[in-house]
């Protein structure tokens, strides 16, 4: 192991070649200065940093905000505005008829208060008529009972006339109800089977020979003496 020499280091030669303490204050000054320096760059580029960052989230806040103003403007010209203007609409379309509705009233009350209580014949036929529909309709004041009318028959019309309704649509013929009718009977009748009746020949026909095999029922071995003829 070799054993250090500080002779070489702390020899009374080597101490004359160490700097002066005025050198070495002036070092560790310098030193000092270049660390603030360094020190004075981190905080600026970490304050450089945050207010960036400030800044950023301050643009993100307003930029949301104005995306709700957006959304809320559009809701309001595309929903809420032709709704507004749909019930408006109805409210004063309800208002007219109201107003239609009293003019009407305020007519009938008019005319009503200008006919007056008659006495015998004294009245204005122009105004009032009492007899106006004695005279020209006989059956006035008479009770009348509708037709029965089955409801079958009555859905019977109803499906003929839809498709009297599809003949003229698909032919582009026009055919009265009665026109119709007849077309539709012509088409069953062509329909149905044609069926022709003639006289039917009257000669007999020959009859078969008999067969000369012998047709027998055999039972257990035993051989029947009977013989069937097929006629």
């Amino acid at each position: 192991m070799k054993i250090p020499n500080f002779g070489e280091h702390f020899g009374p030669e080597q101490l004359k070649k160490w700097p002066e303490p005025e050198s070495v204050d002036l070092m560790e000054a310098l030193a000092r200065e270049d660390i603030d320096e360094a020190v004075h760059a981190v905080l600026f580029r970490e304050n450089y940093v945050a207010k960036r960052l400030d800044t950023y989230f301050q643009h993100l806040d307003v930029f949301k905000e104005r995306r709700k103003e957006m959304i809320h403007r559009k809701w309001t010209e595309n929903v809420a505005e032709p709704l507004q203007q749909r019930i408006v609409a109805k409210v004063i379309s309800h208002k007219g008829l109201e107003k239609t509705k009293r003019e009407n009233f305020e007519d009938f009350l008019k005319h009503t208060n200008k006919t007056e209580i008659i006495f015998g014949g004294c009245y204005d036929s122009e105004g009032y008529n009492p007899f106006y529909m004695t005279r020209k309709d006989p059956n006035y004041g008479k009770v009348m009972v509708p037709p029965f009318c089955d409801p079958l028959f009555r859905r019977q019309q109803e499906v003929d006339e839809e498709q009297r309704a599809i003949f003229q649509y698909r032919t582009g013929k026009q055919c009265t109800f009665e026109e119709f009718k007849e077309l539709e009977k012509a088409r069953r009748y062509a329909r149905l089977p044609q069926i022709t009746f003639t006289l039917c020949s009257m000669v007999p026909k020959a009859r078969p020979k008999a067969s000369a095999r012998p047709v027998g029922s055999k039972t257990r071995g035993k051989s029947s003496s009977r013989f069937y003829f097929l006629p």
